[in-house]
């Protein structure tokens, strides 16, 4: 989808996709009594999660989890500042909705998942992308994607936050 060259994604075409995800999560979401919960990955997975917590119903709980701790990658890549994750409640038997910005490898949703599981059992979890991208290391897919970039391998994806949108920018960081 992406070409070379920059290759912004305006705000609203990023509202589409961030209420194409919602409506595709409500329609997995048990009604109450059961607990659902949605849980941003720090950093930019939490700015996704805010904007579809606009969009679903007031009963989903809202989390953050950092997985800095969790990283298998962390003495290639450093150790940044750590965030405290935030979840709600123990999360046995609940229905979690993972968000990653932009799912690459499959890393960070492994390190995610590594913390959610520190917290209890959920009765399912899924996972949900604004962005992905190839590049997977490991069999992780989402279950709701905002969209489906196919760019280079050099090519770098981000999410900035205010206004929410994907920045896309060939070649090296």
């Amino acid at each position: 989808m992406a070409e070379s060259g920059s290759n912004d994604r305006d705000p609203d075409t990023t509202a589409r996709l961030i209420a194409g995800m919602a409506q595709a999560i409500a329609a997995e979401l048990p009604a109450p009594p059961t607990t659902s919960v949605l849980v941003g990955i720090e950093r930019g997975g939490v700015a996704v999660a805010e904007a579809l917590r606009a969009q679903l119903p007031a009963h989903v709980g809202f989390g953050t989890v950092d997985v800095s701790f969790h990283r298998d990658d962390y003495a290639r890549r450093g150790l940044r500042t750590a965030r405290p994750s935030d979840l709600p409640h123990s999360l046995e038997d609940t229905v979690v909705v993972l968000v990653d910005d932009v799912l690459q490898t499959g890393r960070t949703a492994r390190a995610a998942m590594e913390v959610l599981f520190e917290r209890g059992r959920p009765a399912r979890v899924l996972l949900a992308a604004l962005a992905t991208r190839p590049g997977r290391q490991l069999p992780i897919q989402p279950d709701v994607v905002g969209v489906a970039l196919t760019v280079r391998g050099d090519t770098h994806v981000a999410v900035e936050e205010a206004p929410l949108r994907i920045r896309i920018e060939e070649g090296p960081r």
